[in-house]
C-alpha cells in the first residue's frame, strides 16, 4: 500500500509536531540553566532577609552607643565647664 498526499501532510504535521516539542524542550532547558547560573549568585529571599536583619541590629546597637556616648559628653562638658569656672 502507498502513502497518499493525506497520508504525506499528516507525517509531514507529526515530524513538525515532535520537532517543535524537541526545538522547544531543549529552549526551555537552556534558558532555565541560564537564569541558575546568572541569579546563583544572588541571594534568596531568606538568605536576603537574614543579612538585612543582622545589619539593621548592628545600626540598632550602633544607634544606642551614641545615645549613651552623647550622654556621657554632655556630663562631661558640664564637668569641665565647672572646673573652668573654678580656676
Amino acid at each position: 500500500m502507498a502513502l497518499t498526499n493525506i497520508d504525506f501532510k499528516k507525517l509531514r504535521v507529526l515530524v513538525e509536531d515532535v520537532f517543535d516539542y524537541k526545538l522547544e524542550e531543549k529552549l526551555e532547558s537552556k534558558l532555565e540553566e541560564k537564569l541558575t547560573q546568572k541569579l546563583g549568585k544572588y541571594p534568596n529571599k531568606d538568605e536576603f532577609y537574614e543579612e538585612t536583619l543582622k545589619m539593621l541590629t548592628k545600626l540598632d546597637n550602633i544607634e544606642t552607643q551614641m545615645t549613651m556616648l552623647s550622654g556621657r559628653t554632655y556630663d562631661n562638658t558640664e564637668k569641665i565647664e565647672k572646673l573652668e569656672t573654678l580656676i
